[in-house]
């Protein structure tokens, strides 16, 4: 069906900023299931295709709980698409181009209670890396911090530098800066961020670390 109809229903104000003229064909299937002595509402088998993407996953709330879990994965994500629904997302400085392949997988838990949102078993891909890892909003009611583990696989960072027309380091060795892999637990809130355990593979090389900002009005 044409989502266009529907979405024009919907007050402007709690879409401001997206672009949906653009979306003409959208395509929704999911089962439906209510366990009444276990409070449970399960959305099954759930399938969405916008344009040329396709979007899987499952959700269940828990009426006692107050709690949502579930998990979404998507096909391959057209950057333009992203641009058009999302205009002010993409800085001018990264046209949609340069995004290259976009894809998602996670599973989610939302608890209504303590506010906290956590995704798992991440696993992204865009600007020609692939992370993964596991991600936890808290304290959304007011300031948020965002704590988690991320891991950027091995990348060839001489293709990044080339996708933003940036030249790649001088080196005297040729075949240096093959691949870098990152990995590190991350902490941060509106006014400060830390990165613990920072593991940087270089080629054959590794570097350990941590790197804290106390203050982001005031860095040290």
């Amino acid at each position: 069906f044409d989502p266009r109809a529907v979405l024009d229903l919907i007050p402007a104000d709690m879409i401001a900023g997206t672009g949906y003229s653009g979306i003409e064909t959208l395509a929704l299937a999911a089962d439906f299931q209510v366990d009444g002595p276990r409070q449970q509402t399960s959305v099954r088998n759930i399938r969405a295709a916008v344009m040329d993407t396709s979007i899987t996953g499952e959700l269940d709330y828990f009426r006692a709980e107050r709690r949502l879990e579930g998990s979404v994965s998507t096909s391959t994500i057209d950057p333009a698409l992203v641009d058009q629904v999302f205009p002010s997302l993409l800085p001018d400085s990264l046209p949609p181009e340069r995004l290259g392949t976009l894809r998602l997988a996670t599973s989610f838990a939302y608890d209504t209670v303590t506010g906290e949102l956590a995704f798992n078993s991440i696993e992204a891909e865009a600007l020609g890396l692939l992370g993964t890892g596991e991600l936890a909003v808290s304290e959304l009611s007011g300031p948020p911090r965002l704590t988690g583990t991320v891991r950027i696989e091995r990348f060839e960072p001489r293709d990044l530098l080339n996708r933003f027309d940036q030249p790649p380091p001088a080196t005297s060795d040729p075949s240096a800066l093959a691949n870098v892999m990152i990995e590190t637990r991350l902490d941060f809130t509106t006014e400060r961020g830390s990165f613990a355990d920072l593991r940087l593979q270089v080629d054959d090389s590794t570097i350990t670390g941590e790197l804290t900002v106390r203050e982001f009005s005031n860095p040290e």
